[in-house]
């Protein structure tokens, strides 16, 4: 397998990671709305407005993800020719999407992380 074919593969490995990261996460938000039913009406109200704001931090992560399938497709369309003359350019894109979506990702989990914490010591006890 040339040096193409390797980056290529490791962008589409990182890339399925994140797509299961993104859904496991989608399926964690969805049970804080459930949890945030549980919850008296004022203490509902502010944890659906949290949970609001995780959405679109997952919307900012899944722009992110948009971003690097598009730089995969341009990294899978350059030949073997043209990829020596867009491997730099490439690497450095494809560093600067992975470093974009690792801080979206790290803002989304802790803001994520606050909200549930916060949401359990709220909980009424069955």
């Amino acid at each position: 397998m040339g040096e193409h074919e390797t980056f290529q593969t490791e962008i589409e490995k990182q890339l399925h990671q994140w797509q299961t990261l993104i859904e496991n996460q989608s399926k964690a938000i969805d049970s804080l709305k459930r949890q945030a039913e549980q919850l008296e009406p004022d203490a509902k109200l502010q944890y659906l407005e949290r949970i609001k704001e995780l959405e679109n931090k997952i919307e900012t992560v899944k722009d992110k993800m948009i971003d690097a399938q598009q730089q995969l497709d341009t990294i899978k369309s350059a030949g073997e020719e043209a990829w020596e003359e867009v491997k730099t350019g490439s690497q450095h894109a494809w560093d600067d999407l992975a470093l974009g979506f690792n801080k979206a990702w790290e803002e989304m989990t802790t803001s994520f992380d606050q909200a549930s914490s916060k949401m359990q010591k709220r909980i009424p006890k069955e």
